[in-house]
């Protein structure tokens, strides 16, 4: 008889834990849904080159903004990808009112392939998932 009322209160227990838990997820997606659109960071490259070899430097031009105003980020962070997601290099600049220069050093062992160019500030991949 004490087992079987045990057993009922850790039930009932984790019952009220999982609700209490997808109330807050709920209540937590529904506020950062609400918030948004109003932090909505987009990150704009300009680059000297779209065909570039291996040992040449990639220069680009960097504006970061929110809703169309500079934005307070202060560093930009610069990501040569392979095929697999992986990366071959990496780099960052300084932005000053949202606005920054910088290069990315190819290797000069890269071999010929497609590569992505990623560039991003540290609040951009979770202010907006596109």
């Amino acid at each position: 008889m004490i087992r079987k009322k045990t057993a009922i209160k850790e039930a009932t227990l984790a019952l009220v834990c999982l609700g209490c838990l997808l109330v807050s997820n709920i209540s937590w997606s529904q506020g950062y849904a609400d918030r948004e659109p109003e932090l909505s960071e987009e990150v704009f490259v300009h680059l000297s080159d779209h065909v570039l070899l291996a040992g040449d430097d990639v220069w680009m031009a960097i504006q970061v903004k929110i809703q169309g105003q500079a934005s307070p980020s202060v560093i930009a962070y610069m990501e040569l990808l392979d095929r697999e997601g992986n990366p071959v290099k990496q780099a960052m600049t300084g932005l000053v009112k949202g606005a920054g220069e910088g290069y990315l050093e190819i290797p000069e062992n890269l071999g010929s392939d497609n590569y992505l160019l990623r560039v991003y500030t540290r609040n951009s991949p979770y202010m907006n998932p596109s």
